[in-house]
């Protein structure tokens, strides 16, 4: 009897971290997928092979590195909006009960 009761408790707390994992993509989608297109510029970049033109002149993908900037910067800005919009929700739940 023990051992299903274990059993049930286990499946319990799985379920609750499926959904808590499923709560957390769902808020910090946005900031996930910017910082996917960030990191995929950085290797966009580093994957690309430079080659030197007929002129001379150094032909090497540089747009990817600021775009990658740009991205990550987004990507941490609107992470951290999301957790204070986040906390501040708890903290509205807890203070109305």
């Amino acid at each position: 009897m023990e051992l299903l009761l274990s059993c049930s408790v286990l499946r319990d707390t799985e379920a609750t971290e499926k959904g808590f994992m499923l709560t957390l993509l769902r808020h910090f989608r946005t900031p996930f997928i910017l910082f996917l297109l960030g990191t995929g510029c950085l290797l966009a970049f580093n994957l690309a092979t430079p080659h030197v033109a007929a002129n001379g002149s150094l032909q090497e993908p540089f747009a990817f590195i600021p775009l990658a900037w740009l991205f990550l910067g987004l990507s941490a800005i609107t992470f951290v909006v999301n957790m204070v919009r986040t906390m501040l929700g708890i903290k509205r739940q807890h203070l109305d009960c």
